[in-house]
């Protein structure tokens, strides 16, 4: 034991001391240059992976703002195309007389939308009827797959096709459809936007790129429809090769956004790394790839640096340990050395961008590294607790934040979310994403919260532009459509809430075209930046003011108590737009036509109560422009309601559900049956026999009118050739509508149906014209009549004496039979003035040589007196009542046995 604790008392040799010593020292310093390696190894690790998801994240944004303002696009057309197939339905069905009704229609809601977008109207055969480039001969388009597809899809909203070559300009073009409905549902045409790719490529070149990085656009069948990469190289459709296996893959597992990377893609073979993101509405997909060796610029820029550094360090290391090995004298500037290193790291961990803590939830104390402390704006005698991290917080998340700290420790999360700090020194906001763990002891109780705090100020600026592009426009700095949707519905909330009202006013300038046409679209533009600041500025501080697009604003009003208001705000609003605008010595007027809409009233969802503000601004033109016109819901219900019944009567005439009754006509000098008027009746299935009073009207002025009135006469003539067979040979008179009657094709189908049923003789049809049909295109009216003559039919002047004849007239007409009206008949017993005209009609009829048949012979005096008048043919109640047809032949024996003709004078 002596002996040991003396060995172990004396002194090492020197020697082996040093050798000692020299072996420790390789050892810490192999373990400290092994340490530094790695920790750069990671932190160059965790660079380069910040730097990808930085350019995946920028890219997503990008992709994410573009689809935005696509979608916004698409919206725009998409609202144009279905107010103008609204209008032209609304059209066909009221059958409006107009000047190229066609291309003012579709010129107003073309000049809404970008300059480049045009709209055209097809017909039901594909033929374009109408396009501001085109004349004729005209293209026909049913083979694209746009019309086809709306052909056989009568139940189709809006069609988006893939990119085609436009046959007008030979340019790609993308192709937005919409299918236009006649009565009843059948198939009129199709109205459909153009958007040139050149378009979009514009859009795309004018957003500032690395070279080489792309932005792809594809449908949502993944075909290519646009390829931009920067600076000014594009690939269009035709130049897909189609291998798109990594981008399916992550399309698979993220369908709406998600990112990837592509060593070689197909088109161009240059490595990128891809962020994408969908179209929820139209399943497009925005596709934006920043080239490999942009993205990791900065990272290799820092590994050279970081490597420099820690080349420099193992340099220092070794050096300091050969110097150590030659002398222990040298330590200070080995120490020296070993600082320096140091302070590498630490410039290392800055170009990371992280700062470091660590929080001894305890002690309620936390530690922060140098760069942390750069980033909260502190000193080293800020407190370092919660109640000085939580001061740093900006106010307005304070609370939230606390609470999330919280929760963290009491269910032991990880802490991960964005937020925004107040710096101490200067106070400046920023945006900072802190990131932490927890840490345990034995117990597993929470002690310590470890992470990094990044940052973030630069990306949420950039996030900031993006979601301004996507909401508001460019031009104006007005919000956007989209922007004004969101506000128009939380609007209708508020309005439920608080039982106001809202006024939706569509604004548009009145001939606004030629100031751009004569002055240039800059100064169109300068023009219109005028007019929204002007309309600004005369609005209240929660009303909202939109622009559209071209000359079009929106004006949302809102917390509206009393109508009244809304009159005085527009008319406000249109005093505004009226004062001159002076721009460089240019003194422009203008005036502005506004529809309005109020909601509960008009209770719909915003986009319909923006489409029913469109349509009261466009009475608002057509009512003069230079003023506004309330949105008439009850306007809106008639042409709904005869949009209904046009539809029911296309199903009651597919269904057979009209009939025919037949009121006699009879000579009372001889008590001959020698003819009968046919009479439409509706047997509807659940209201029973309908007169024509009731469902006629809504024929007026529409193509089924002509439908309805070929099935008239084409059933009287079978049911003429039916009585035939019986031994009834009588004429049958039919009524014709003037529409009907001024159709250019109307002698050649009565001659169809003619030729279609010929055992019946034409002589015995004939046709009871109204003197309503001769008064808008006399000439043409004649000419039909006499095509019909040449035909061999008949022909009455129906309700003689009701309209506006003259004799010049009267003779021009080559009908055979007047017809008095049974309302100078029936009153003729009690009132003179009838009886007078009754008389002088009879007269005028004898003087030019034509028949005369009374209608309206509602008793025995009504024909007793007719026949001292001289007109001996009549029909009426008194004679007998319109009846169906198979009753006809009983009703006509019956007649001949009574023989009342016979007693009329002895009882009168």
């Amino acid at each position: 034991m002596t002996q040991a604790s003396q060995f172990s008392d004396r002194p090492l040799p020197p020697d082996l001391l040093l050798r000692h010593n020299r072996f420790r020292l390789f050892v810490g310093a192999a373990s400290l240059i092994l340490i530094v390696v790695l920790a750069v190894s990671i932190a160059l690790v965790q660079l380069h992976r910040q730097a990808e998801m930085r350019a995946y994240a920028i890219a997503q944004d990008l992709s994410q703002s573009l689809e935005l303002s696509i979608s916004g696009i698409i919206d725009t057309i998409d609202l144009a195309l279905q107010v103008a197939v609204d209008d032209i339905e609304q059209n066909i069905a009221a059958n409006r007389k107009k000047k190229s009704p066609l291309g003012s229609l579709l010129q107003r809601q073309e000049k809404r939308l970008f300059h480049a977008v045009q709209i055209r109207a097809t017909n039901r055969s594909g033929d374009v009827i109408y396009g501001t480039d085109i004349a004729p001969p005209f293209i026909n388009v049913s083979d694209r797959a746009h019309f086809g597809y709306l052909r056989d899809h009568p139940h189709a909203g809006l069609h988006i096709t893939p990119p085609v070559i436009s046959r007008i300009n030979g340019k790609w073009v993308w192709i937005f459809a919409r299918r236009i409905n006649r009565q009843g549902g059948t198939f009129g045409g199709v109205v459909y936007a153009t958007l040139p790719l050149a378009e979009i490529c514009k859009m795309f070149s004018q957003i500032k790129l690395d070279p080489q990085s792309a932005i792809t656009f594809r449908d949502k069948d993944l075909n290519l429809v646009l390829r931009h990469v920067a600076p000014n190289t594009t690939y269009w459709p035709s130049d897909d090769k189609g291998s798109l296996a990594l981008f399916k893959a992550s399309l698979s597992k993220h369908p709406d956004a998600g990112s990837y990377y592509n060593p070689t893609p197909p088109i161009d073979g240059v490595s990128r790394l891809y962020s994408y993101h969908r179209s929820p509405a139209y399943q497009f997909t925005i596709n934006v790839g920043v080239f490999k060796d942009v993205a990791f610029a900065n990272w290799r820029r820092q590994a050279w640096i970081v490597g420099l550094l820690v080349l420099v360090f193992v340099l220092a290391a070794a050096g300091f340990v050969v110097a150590i090995s030659h002398t222990w004298r040298r330590k200070e500037k080995v120490m020296g050395a070993l600082h320096k290193s140091q302070r590498f790291l630490q410039e290392a961990q800055r170009i990371a961008n992280l700062g470091q803590y660590q929080y001894d939830l305890r002690a309620d104390r936390w530690k922060s590294s140098r760069i942390l402390d750069e980033i909260f704006g502190i000193d080293k005698d800020f407190p370092r607790d919660a109640k000085g991290w939580s001061e740093l917080v900006a106010a307005d998340c304070r609370e939230e934040m606390v609470e999330y700290l919280n929760k963290i420790v009491k269910e032991h999360l990880s802490f991960d979310r964005e937020y925004r700090i107040v710096r101490h020194n200067d106070g400046q906001e920023r945006w900072v994403h802190g990131k932490g763990v927890l840490h345990f002891d034995e117990n597993g109780i929470p002690i310590i919260l470890t992470g990094t705090i990044q940052d973030i100020s630069e990306r949420k600026q950039h996030e900031a532009q993006l979601e301004y592009i996507a909401y508001y426009d460019v031009l104006t700095k007005l919000p956007n459509r989209r922007l004004l949707t969101e506000r128009v519905n939380k609007a209708q909330a508020r309005s439920k809430h608080n039982h106001s009202m809202i006024a939706v006013c569509y604004l548009d300038l009145d001939d606004f075209k030629p100031i751009n046409d004569r002055y240039g679209h800059t100064f169109g533009d300068r023009v219109l930046v005028a007019v929204s600041q002007r309309i600004g500025q005369t609005l209240r501080a929660d009303d909202t003011l939109a622009r559209f697009g071209g000359d079009e604003f929106v004006l949302l009003l809102t917390g509206i108590s009393q109508v009244e208001s809304v009159h005085i705000i527009l008319e406000r609003v249109l005093e505004t737009v009226r004062r001159p605008i002076h721009i460089d010595g240019t003194s422009i007027g203008l005036t502005a036509s506004i529809g309005v809409t109020l909601y509960p009233d008009d209770h719909v969802d915003a986009d319909t109560l923006m489409r029913h503000a469109d349509q009261a601004m466009y009475r608002a033109k057509e009512d003069g422009k230079n003023g506004y016109r309330i949105f008439d819901q009850t306007h809106d219900q008639r042409v709904q309601e005869r949009l209904y019944y046009l539809q029911r009567l296309q199903q009651a005439l597919d269904e057979k559900e009209f009939v025919l009754h037949y009121q006699p006509k009879v000579d009372m000098t001889t008590g001959e049956v020698f003819g009968a008027e046919a009479l439409i009746r509706w047997n509807h299935p659940e209201r029973g026999l309908l007169s024509p009073c009731v469902f006629l009207p809504h024929l007026e002025r529409s193509n089924l009118e002509v439908a309805v009135g070929e099935w008239v006469i084409n059933s009287a003539l079978r049911q003429m050739a039916a009585w035939q067979e019986m031994g009834l040979s009588i004429s049958v008179s039919v009524n014709i509508s003037p529409a009907h009657l001024l159709r250019t094709d109307f002698s050649n189908s009565l001659d169809r149906l003619l030729k279609n049923n010929l055992n019946v003789d034409p002589a015995k049809l004939e046709l009871e014209i109204l003197e309503t049909a001769m008064l808008s295109d006399m000439s043409h009216a004649v000419k039909t009549l006499e095509d019909c003559r040449q035909l061999g039919v008949q022909l009455s002047l129906d309700d003689f004496g009701t309209g506006y004849s003259s004799l010049s007239y009267f003779r021009s007409l080559p009908v055979q039979t007047l017809k008095i009206d049974q309302s100078f008949v029936i009153d003729m017993l009690d009132n003179p003035a009838d009886l007078n005209i009754v008389k002088s009609v009879v007269q005028l009829a004898k003087t030019f040589d034509r028949s005369v048949i009374a209608e309206g012979a509602e008793t025995l005096a009504h024909a007793s007196k007719l026949m001292k008048l001289g007109c001996r043919l009549m029909q009426g109640y008194g004679i007998a009542r319109p009846m169906p047809p198979e009753q006809m032949p009983q009703w006509h024996a019956q007649w001949k046995n009574e023989a009342v003709w016979e007693k009329m004078d002895s009882a009168f």
